[in-house]
């Protein structure tokens, strides 16, 4: 398994997402979620979760505090400027402006 952790941040009591949720941890996989109202079918599954142990996840510090920061090099190219969009040839300028 490629990730660290799964983050659910939305699903019912029935969900794919806890099916992966499940598996992951089963991997020993790190488990958060995103807890909801009591009230939202759509909420069921992420306070489920929470109840049997996943932890909640209520701000990004919260995983960043569990996982730590990402390797330095990683962390570097998300704050480089992104590279400008190239110009487009004339026919193709005029078609994306309609």
């Amino acid at each position: 398994a490629w990730a660290r952790a799964v983050l659910v941040v939305e699903c019912p009591a029935w969900s794919g997402s806890l099916i992966t949720a499940n598996l992951a941890s089963e991997y020993g996989k790190q488990i958060f979620a995103v807890p909801g109202p009591i009230d939202k079918p759509t909420s069921a599954g992420c306070n489920q979760l929470i109840r049997d142990g996943a932890t909640l996840v209520a701000d990004a510090s919260h995983i960043l505090d569990d996982l730590g920061t990402l390797p330095f090099a990683r962390q570097a190219s998300l704050t480089e400027p992104a590279a400008g969009i190239p110009e487009l040839p004339e026919e193709e300028s005029a078609v994306s402006q309609r």
